[in-house]
């Protein structure tokens, strides 16, 4: 019998940045500030992003897009 583990999917910086069309500044200063979860860095030191983080992003601009959104201005 063989067990097989599989490896929680993760994403590099790139591909959360190409994802979500953001900066990798934004996504960075989100992690400093703590908007986002701490992230885990792999055996380089590269970071490494799951699933809770792309929902996190996610959330972060579903809320920031519907604030962007303003009701029409009178005439």
């Amino acid at each position: 019998m063989v067990i097989r583990i599989e490896e929680p999917e993760t994403y590099s910086t790139k591909e959360i940045c190409d994802m979500f069309h953001i900066a990798k500044q934004t996504l960075y200063g989100w992690e400093k500030k703590g908007i986002i979860p701490a992230v885990a860095k792999d055996w380089r030191g590269w970071r490494r992003y799951d699933k809770l983080h792309v929902e996190a992003i996610r959330e972060i601009i579903r809320s920031r897009g519907s604030r962007m959104v303003s009701s029409p201005q009178a005439r």
